[in-house]
């Protein structure tokens, strides 16, 4: 082999990992949790925050069968359905339901991951979005409108009696 040859090898083989950390860096400074499984249920990435919310360190994730790090996602047809979808080629979204297998108020995004060069689907991306936030502010909506509904009932009756009051009056006149 001569050395341009080995050379272009090298930077090739340099550009391949620089672009690795490039994606690794990118996935870890998500705000959402982001991992993704290989066409076995594998897991083959794994950001920090998924580590820091599900409080599995990336290491022992990797590699494990999806259903064995997290064990609730066999109880949620959704996410399972979701997940069956996405292998099959269909992007998919679980919005937040109660007792979802990942707890807390979470909306889950399922990707197929392809092949470049065939499109077949090699993976499936999963992202999941925090939208605790946006649930409190419904609920607080919630509140807030069932207490303007009982002062818009205090205040028809209030008119009512005035209504009543001034009908009473006028006839005495």
């Amino acid at each position: 082999m001569n050395k341009s040859s080995e050379s272009t090898k090298r930077e090739q083989y340099q550009e391949l990992i620089d672009e690795a950390r490039l994606a690794e860096t990118l996935n870890d400074c998500s705000i959402d949790q982001i991992l993704a499984l290989d066409l076995d249920m594998r897991i083959i990435a794994w950001n920090k925050v998924c580590e820091r919310i599900t409080g599995i360190p990336k290491k022992k994730a990797m590699g494990s069968l999806f259903t064995d790090v997290l064990p609730a996602a066999l109880d949620a047809p959704s996410v399972m359905e979701a997940i069956r979808m996405a292998y099959k080629g269909s992007k998919s979204f679980v919005p937040w339901e109660k007792g979802s297998y990942n707890g807390g108020y979470f909306e889950n995004h399922f990707i197929p991951l392809r092949d470049e060069s065939d499109g077949m689907v090699t993976g499936v991306l999963n992202i999941i979005h925090d939208v605790a936030h946006r649930i409190k502010a419904e609920k607080d909506l919630q509140v807030l409108n069932r207490a303007l509904v009982l002062k818009n009932n205090e205040l028809k009756q209030k008119k009512q009696k005035s209504l009543r009051i001034l009908i009473t009056s006028s006839r005495m006149i």
